[in-house]
């Protein structure tokens, strides 16, 4: 029903034992629980890239640097992806929130922001945006 995830310490380069973050399995569950509306579309479509990363057979983790959380650690063989997920960049506020977290990152591994935007609203200091219509078509996130 759940998919337990565990979170990542980036600076530190280890998993930590406490604050799992979890991902339904199957996302009518709470919509028959809670309804549907547009507060839960972010969260949902962070669900759906979640499984998705899982899918393409990503060893996928939460980041954490310092008091800030990365959406995703993805890991396949030597690569590792560091990827924010957001409904919509439109507002600078939303799109600065999501950027601070991964320039703040100490290494040079590819950044990713997924959105439902269909190009990057502005600039992304070498961020790459990918819209999730691009992403669950399959285009590549490395």
């Amino acid at each position: 029903m759940f998919d337990q995830v565990p979170r990542f310490d980036i600076r530190g380069k280890r998993h930590l034992e406490v604050g799992f973050k979890y991902y339904l399995g199957d996302l009518g569950l709470r919509s028959g629980f809670f309804g549907t509306g547009e507060r839960w579309i972010g969260g949902d479509l962070e669900n759906l890239v979640y499984h998705e990363l899982v899918r393409r057979g990503f060893r996928v983790g939460v980041g954490v640097i310092g008091e800030r959380e990365i959406d995703f650690v993805a890991e396949k063989g030597n690569t590792r992806i560091y990827i924010q997920v957001a409904y919509l960049l439109a507002e600078s506020s939303t799109r600065d929130r999501e950027l601070r977290s991964l320039m703040d990152l100490p290494d040079a591994y590819p950044r990713v922001i997924i959105s439902m935007d269909r190009s990057a609203p502005g600039p992304m200091n070498g961020v790459r945006h990918i819209s999730a219509i691009e992403f669950f078509s399959g285009a590549d996130i490395a």
